[in-house]
């Protein structure tokens, strides 16, 4: 979908007002702006948030260990689920 402000209006006078008319900010205006100079009616289109990379991010050997450690308590039922967290 694209944003009603991005097609200019000949009653507004600026930025400012537009990002009144619609509810939104000066700076998301400016952001969509850009983007639509840029690219046009691509620039438009939703783009993801999320990051490039997640250097912090768990490793993947931990993640599986874990699903690992879930499963066997999910089998081993309520009561023995508890004694074993307990004993760790």
């Amino acid at each position: 979908m694209v944003p009603p402000w991005v097609y200019p209006d000949p009653t507004d006078t600026g930025i400012r007002s537009t990002a009144r008319k619609y509810g939104t900010t000066v700076k998301t205006v400016r952001k969509w702006l850009q983007r639509y100079e840029a690219e046009k009616k691509a620039g438009l289109i939703e783009q993801s948030r999320r990051p490039h990379s997640s250097p912090r991010a768990t490793k993947p050997w931990i993640r599986f260990k874990l699903k690992q450690a879930v499963k066997d308590l999910q089998r081993a039922g309520k009561r023995k689920s508890v004694t074993r967290l307990k004993q760790e």
